[in-house]
């Protein structure tokens, strides 16, 4: 993944055994825009909603590109002229900002859920599920062909719920790993001092 030049490094990292970069930016708000879509879902005994919002904030940078910022689940208190700084975690595959500084109210704020989307172990995952959907196939073959169509049918189904088996407990392991993070207080000082 090519870093964006916008972005200056500011340090290293590693949480629970996963190493990750951390690279701000400061810049203007020219906009801000929030969203929120309700889901409704049930049946006749059954009736429920999710809603989830969404904001994508319109930076200059203090290099003069202009840039958006979009999170999920999360929104971030800035209006336009606001000056911030945003720092982003950098995992490979994945570029997320997780932290932003407005300068105008010396208020910092965390996403952790950016956090631990960036520090899910996903390679584990994928081993522990193609591991466990090859089990059957295995049995399949030593058994003969009798058996070898019902565990091919039966390897996406174990796929699936591997994932639901492994999902869990992965989580949680990223949720230890985002408690590795910087705390909040180093993360102030950190957006402060990396300020263009």
């Amino acid at each position: 993944m090519v870093i964006p030049s916008y972005l200056h490094f500011v340090r290293l990292g590693n949480a629970g055994g996963k190493p990750f970069r951390i690279y701000s930016t400061t810049g203007t708000v020219l906009a801000t825009n929030s969203k929120s879509i309700t889901t409704v879902s049930g049946g006749p005994q059954y009736v429920g909603s999710s809603t989830t919002t969404y904001q994508t904030i319109f930076l200059q940078t203090n290099t003069g590109e202009e840039i958006t910022i979009s999170f999920k689940d999360f929104e971030f208190t800035c209006r336009e002229g606001s000056s911030l700084t945003v720092l982003y975690i950098h995992t490979p595959g994945r570029l997320l900002p997780f932290c932003g500084y407005n300068h105008q109210t010396h208020k910092t704020e965390i996403h952790r859920g950016s956090i631990r989307q960036a520090l899910f172990p996903k390679r584990t995952m994928r081993i522990c599920q193609f591991g466990a959907a090859c089990i059957p196939l295995s049995v399949g073959f030593k058994e003969g062909g009798e058996t070898l169509l019902g565990t091919l049918v039966g390897a996406p189904i174990i796929f699936f719920v591997s994932w639901l088996v492994f999902w869990v407990p992965l989580w949680f392991v990223s949720l230890f790993r985002s408690w590795f993070m910087p705390s909040k207080v180093n993360l102030e000082r950190l957006t402060r001092d990396n300020a263009d």
